[in-house]
């Protein structure tokens, strides 16, 4: 997952919060890239980090990292790759208007190859 801030009016909402806890219950892993600083009253955070200090989950949230990738924070999109098939995709987030497909494996893995260059963009 790739995003500038976890905005509220789409990570707090109720269903997303459970849907990433059950996912994440499932034993899938949840890898999230946030250009600027979590926001300090996030009910999606909350939540997870409830589930990973109780179970063992497999979470990493890397925040701030604008600040140490010209590649991040270079990005003007939010995306969320959920498996091989599905992705959300959000080409102008200033209007938290989303594609969301299902069944795309081009550019779920498109997307995916952008992830993992900024993931490395970090680590590098």
């Amino acid at each position: 997952m790739f995003c500038r801030n976890l905005n509220p009016a789409v990570f707090d909402v109720p269903e997303v919060v459970e849907a990433a806890a059950d996912m994440l219950k499932q034993g899938r892993v949840l890898d999230i890239i946030v250009q600027d600083k979590l926001p300090p009253e996030s009910k999606f955070l909350k939540r997870l980090r409830a589930l990973e200090s109780a179970e063992n989950i497999r979470m990493e949230i890397d925040a701030e990292a604008s600040e140490r990738s010209l590649i991040v924070g270079a990005s003007a999109i939010n995306f969320t790759v959920m498996d091989d098939t599905a992705y959300r995709f959000e080409p102008d987030r200033e209007t938290v208007k989303a594609v969301a497909c299902m069944n795309n494996s081009d550019l779920s893995g498109q997307l995916l190859t952008i992830f993992n260059r900024m993931r490395h963009s970090l680590v590098s």
